[in-house]
C-alpha cells in the first residue's frame, strides 16, 4: 500500500501498489518507482492516472535506487552489482560493484554515482555517462550509508562497524580524512548550504553532527 498526501490540502489517499522498501519520484515524468527487497522488478506508478505497471530490474534482492537523468540505478545486494535501467526503454545494463552494494549517492556536478559496498568495505565510483565503473575506494568496515557534498567535492561514508565516517575526495578518489561518529552509524545526510554532515547512530538512538569539513 502506498499513501499519497496532497501537498495543497494535506488529504491522504491510499493506493494498492504492493509492499515497497524504497521509492523514487520523477516529477518531470510524473512517475513514482517503488522497490521491493526480494523482487526482480520495480513497480511504476503514473501519478497522473494512478496506473500501475512493472519494470524489470535485472535480478532479485533489490536494496536501494537513485535516478540520474533517464536512468535508474538499483543495487543488487546478492549479486554484487548495480542495474542501470533506462526508464524510457526498460533496457537494463549490469555494472559490477563490490560485495553487497547497499547504498547509493549521486554527484550531479560530476555525473558520478557512488555505491557503498557493505561486505568488503569499499565504494564503487560509476560514470553515469558511460554506464561503467571507473574506480574503487577502500573505506571502513561495513559502510552502510553514503552522501555527497558536490560543492566541496567530498563524499561521506558511514562505516557502521567502525563507528566512523570516511571522507573521500571526489577528484583524487582517496580517503582524505576519517571522522569519529556515534556508535554504529547507519544513515547520513549533508547540508550542502552549511556544509555540515548529519549522522544517525543506531546503538545510541541519537545523531551526530559533523561540523564544516
Amino acid at each position: 500500500m502506498l499513501t499519497v498526501i496532497d501537498g495543497g490540502t494535506n488529504v491522504a489517499s491510499n493506493l494498492k501498489t504492493g509492499s515497497a522498501d524504497a521509492t523514487v519520484v520523477n516529477a518531470k515524468r510524473k512517475r513514482v518507482y517503488l522497490l521491493g527487497y526480494e523482487s526482480n522488478s520495480l513497480t511504476v506508478l503514473n501519478s497522473e492516472t494512478s496506473a500501475i505497471t512493472k519494470m524489470p530490474a535485472g535480478g532479485m534482492h533489490l536494496w536501494e535506487t537513485v535516478q540520474v537523468g533517464k536512468v535508474l540505478y538499483v543495487t543488487h545486494v546478492q549479486d554484487a552489482n548495480v542495474a542501470a535501467i533506462d526508464v524510457e526503454t526498460s533496457m537494463v545494463r549490469t555494472i559490477p560493484t563490490g560485495a553487497m552494494p547497499c547504498s547509493l549517492a549521486v554527484n550531479a556536478d560530476t555525473n558520478e554515482v557512488y555505491v557503498a559496498n557493505y561486505s568488503d568495505g569499499s565504494v564503487t565510483v560509476i560514470d553515469s555517462h558511460r554506464g561503467t565503473a571507473i574506480g574503487m575506494v577502500a573505506v571502513g568496515k561495513h559502510p552502510q550509508a553514503i552522501a555527497v557534498d558536490p560543492t566541496k567535492g567530498l563524499v561521506y561514508v558511514a562505516n557502521t562497524q567502525e563507528s566512523t565516517v570516511s571522507v573521500i575526495d571526489v577528484l583524487t578518489r582517496r580517503v582524505v580524512k576519517t571522522l569519529i561518529a556515534g556508535e554504529h552509524p547507519y544513515a547520513i545526510a549533508v547540508n550542502t548550504t552549511a556544509h555540515t554532515v548529519h549522522v544517525a547512530n543506531s546503538s545510541l538512538m541519537s545523531s551526530t553532527v559533523l561540523g564544516n569539513q
